[in-house]
């Protein structure tokens, strides 16, 4: 795997783990001009969508979206070099939890964004908290070691494409470790590491930001399941207006029109047959790699899910243990 943190101790944590922090990215000062620029755009008026949270490249406004997405870019890459070295960045994002007891995040896995026939290569996140945080506010839990024992290609759309982590919810939410994190903190993961946030149920936002990263050789792919056949899946190279005009609505929308994503160019169509676990099978490789149960409640898991989309995601369960076989 690239090296890219100047802490040895901070690459060998990403390596085995597949997450760490990097306390204090932001100052005082800092947290507040970057607020100003998620109240500039959004007047704090946002709601939680079906993930559990608001992300603004989310919006339908695609103006607005671009210029989040380049004002959190040009805000947060100066101060990556104090931890980071020989990276690139791409999307940018607001991450917003509106208090809702309800609105869990289910645990993930985010979209792979290098060659995945490249195993030195890996594409993360950088998510920055601004503001103190604990679980019941919604921080950010992550199951240890994910990224190496399910280490399958993670396109879009969702839910329409079979994870490895499809009816396993409960048990990966029961597992998570979380990160103590403080304002102006930030958390880097690996997109293969599986991550998740319980509700907010404080009475204010839980305000963050994030930004993708690759190593610097990188070229940036995006993988997404071809319509016709969803046991094979397209690579795609994409243009730098492909990530300010698309998010996982636009996508599915195109995948059901059976319409390619504007803004990207075919390079390969490969098997997509991932590999997938029982209960049994999944849980074991989560304690083989040091996780623990963290005893936390899981009220209402699936309560902010509408009757369709509950029906929705177990037929997709059903097909996960069709497509297994």
């Amino acid at each position: 795997m690239y090296n890219i943190f100047n802490d040895p101790q901070q690459q060998v944590a990403f390596e085995n783990d597949g997450f760490t922090t990097l306390k204090g990215l932001l100052n005082e000062t800092e947290i507040e001009e970057l607020k100003n620029i998620y109240y500039q755009y959004t007047k704090g008026n946002v709601e939680n969508s079906i993930y559990g949270m608001y992300v603004s490249i989310d919006e339908a406004d695609e103006q607005k979206k671009l210029e989040m997405m380049l004002s959190i870019q040009q805000f947060l890459k100066p101060k990556l070099g104090k931890y980071l070295h020989s990276i690139k960045c791409h999307l940018g994002s607001f991450l917003v939890k509106v208090p809702n007891p309800h609105s869990y995040t289910y645990p993930h896995q985010d979209w792979l964004f290098i060659d995945n026939e490249k195993p030195d290569l890996f594409s993360a996140t950088i998510w920055v908290s601004l503001e103190d945080i604990d679980v019941s506010t919604g921080s950010l839990g992550f199951i240890k070691g994910s990224h190496k024992f399910l280490n399958n290609i993670i396109g879009s759309p969702s839910p329409e494409i079979i994870t490895a982590t499809m009816g396993h919810e409960a048990l990966l939410l029961s597992y998570l470790t979380f990160p103590p994190v403080k304002k102006g903190d930030a958390l880097i993961f690996n997109n293969k590491t599986v991550h998740a946030a319980f509700p907010n149920k404080t009475d204010k936002q839980r305000i963050a930001a994030g930004i993708g990263i690759t190593p610097e050789p990188a070229v940036l792919y995006h993988y997404h399941l071809n319509p016709n056949n969803p046991k094979r899946i397209f690579k795609l190279t994409v243009d730098e207006a492909f990530f300010h005009t698309y998010g996982n609505d636009s996508l599915r929308k195109c995948y059901h029109k059976k319409s390619m994503p504007k803004y990207t160019h075919v390079v390969d169509e490969l098997d997509y047959q991932p590999v997938l676990f029982s209960r049994e099978e999944i849980e074991q490789e989560i304690i083989r790699h040091g996780n623990t149960t963290n005893g936390l409640p899981i009220e209402q898991l699936f309560a902010n899910i509408s009757f369709k989309d509950k029906a929705r995601f177990a037929f997709q369960y059903f097909m996960q243990r069709i497509f297994s076989k």
